[in-house]
């Protein structure tokens, strides 16, 4: 034990000084930094107060705060103009390739039928437009669901538009 007091004497003997609480050295060093600023008093009751702005619970229709209701009507907004956007793409293709003089606008249709609906030969463009406008219609009635359910719900109209993007 008395080789530990010893070890712990001579390593402390060799340390250059102590540190104070900031990481600097006590003594002469220390007087040479600044002093912390001081932080204002803050009382207790001020802190356990809640702010004069708070009203106790947000608004909600069925459940759901005004942003949840503006962002289940952005989503189908989002998905819509995703569908309209893909199905002019195709569109524009089609249009693309029925005016190169290759593929050419033919008459199709089964043998004796009246089917004069001039149709390009790409059939997947074709069906890539016939699921646009499948997945429109879908989306025409999940739309119209959502504002028979926002009705229901009474909600404000407001809550039905999709908040603007902050401007920076």
């Amino acid at each position: 034990m008395a080789a530990l007091i010893g070890l712990s004497v001579a390593w402390g003997a060799e340390t250059p000084g102590d540190l104070g609480i900031t990481g600097a050295a006590s003594g002469e060093d220390a007087r040479d930094t600044e002093a912390p600023e001081a932080v204002p008093d803050i009382e207790l009751e001020s802190l356990l107060r809640l702010p004069s702005g708070w009203q106790g619970k947000e608004d909600r229709r069925q459940g759901l705060t005004a942003g949840q209701w503006r962002d289940r009507f952005a989503e189908l907004v989002r998905e819509r103009e995703e569908t309209e956007q893909g199905m002019e793409e195709a569109r524009r293709e089609l249009d693309a390739m029925a005016g190169e003089g290759g593929a050419g606008t033919w008459q199709m249709g089964a043998p004796g039928s009246n089917n004069t609906e001039v149709m390009p030969m790409s059939y997947k463009h074709r069906e890539m437009i016939r699921d646009a406008k499948e997945q429109l219609e879908e989306i025409r009635r999940k739309e119209r669901a959502l504002g028979i359910e926002a009705d229901m719900a009474g909600v404000p109209g407001g809550w039905r538009t999709p908040e603007p993007a902050p401007t920076r």
